[in-house]
This record gives C-alpha cells, sequence and structure tokens, in this order.
C-alpha cells in the first residue's frame, strides 16, 4: 500500500489500523476498541495506542510563546495543523489562542480577539486548501474576518520581475522548481523547500522574489 499524507487524515488513520491491528473484516471491525465502536478512525487509533501525544507540540509552541510575536505564533500554529498532525488539534488551540491573540487583546475584548486569531488562521489555511473544519475547531459565535491589505497586483508583479532580473543562475533554477511546484499542487499534497547558504548568498534576495 502507499503512503498516506497525515493531511488525509481518515484514510492516513485507517491505513495505520490496517498496518497494526490485524484481523479486522471490516470498516465497523477495524473502528471497534474493547467491544466499542468508535465513530472515527482516528478515534480508533488513539483508544489502541498508536498515535503519540502532543507533549511535543504543546512544547514546541510553549517554547515559542517566549520570543515569538503573536503573529508569529498563528503562523506556527497553521504549519503545525497542516504538517504535524497533532492528535488532539482542539486542545492545542485552547491551550495557545490566548497567547496569539496578544496583538489584538489591548483593543477588543476576549471573544473578539479570539474570533480575530481564528479568522487571521483560517485565511492561511485556505491559501493551503484547508480550514479549521478539517481539523474540529469550531468557528467562534463572532464573526470578524480581518480586512485583507490591498494590494496593487501589477506593482506587486513589476517589483517581482525587476528582482528576478538580479538573481543569479543557481537563484534562477531554484525559484523555477518552487513555482513548478506551486503552480502544480492540489489539497492533497504538500512540498516543502529548505533553502540554506552561507549568509551573504542572496537567500533573502530570493525568498523576496518568490513571495512577489
Amino acid at each position: 500500500m502507499n503512503s498516506v499524507s497525515p493531511r488525509d487524515t481518515e484514510r492516513y488513520h485507517l491505513r495505520l489500523l490496517l498496518l497494526h491491528a490485524p484481523g479486522g473484516c471490516s470498516f465497523e471491525e477495524l473502528k471497534t476498541v474493547d467491544n466499542e465502536i468508535c465513530q472515527t478512525f482516528m478515534d480508533a487509533a488513539k483508544r489502541r495506542g498508536l498515535l503519540c501525544d502532543d507533549t511535543e507540540h504543546e512544547r514546541c509552541i510553549a517554547e515559542a510563546v517566549i520570543f515569538q510575536m503573536p503573529s508569529q505564533l498563528r503562523t506556527l500554529f497553521c504549519v503545525m495543523l497542516l504538517h504535524c498532525n497533532p492528535s488532539n488539534p482542539i486542545d492545542l488551540w485552547n491551550s495557545f489562542k490566548t497567547n496569539m491573540a496578544d496583538d489584538f487583546i489591548r483593543h477588543f475584548d476576549a471573544k473578539t480577539t479570539e474570533a480575530m486569531v481564528f479568522y487571521d488562521i483560517e485565511t492561511m489555511l485556505a491559501e493551503q486548501g484547508r480550514s479549521f473544519s478539517d481539523f474540529g475547531i469550531p468557528i467562534p459565535s463572532v464573526f470578524c474576518p480581518l480586512q485583507s491589505k490591498n494590494i496593487n497586483k501589477e506593482e506587486e508583479l513589476r517589483f517581482g520581475q525587476k528582482m528576478y532580473e538580479t538573481l543569479n543562475e543557481a537563484q534562477c533554477l531554484a525559484v523555477a522548481k518552487i513555482l513548478g511546484v506551486y503552480h502544480r499542487r492540489s489539497a492533497t499534497t504538500a512540498s516543502c523547500f529548505f533553502i540554506d547558504g552561507p549568509g551573504g548568498t542572496g537567500k533573502t534576495c530570493l525568498y523576496n522574489t518568490l513571495c512577489h
């Protein structure tokens, strides 16, 4: 059987059960643990002890809280949902949503700030074809999405082209490969590129070119 992305939650946990819980002849049997039928394959995998807990995820965010800005914490939380497959996203959300709202809390009440954090992260998830609902995190009672920045696309494209013209051959190859993967992306696939190099070799220039 081919590997399945953790982003495809139920299929991923079905595969986990098929690998580690032999003898099941139906979906219902695979969901049955201690003579009780679980609602999802994920629940069954948890009850069978096939999933690690979220201790490392909690430590990661708790450490980031010490030195990262709230907007960076929101990005980290989004990345964790997309790529780290936390076993209990709701608990992580409830544990750290206040920290992720520190830049809003000075100006708004608690319910509004929670909603602002929710919709900021929801926008990031939507860019990757996902939603908070995919992770069982409920929509807040207050609706207040953050206002999008007005972006002059033509101006940004012109600026990006000017930056692209300054790249060397190796940087151009990197841009072509990354953008090629980006344009071929789908809701069920994900790619991550790590760009490394000594200081002064133009990594920031490459990042900025890709952003534009």
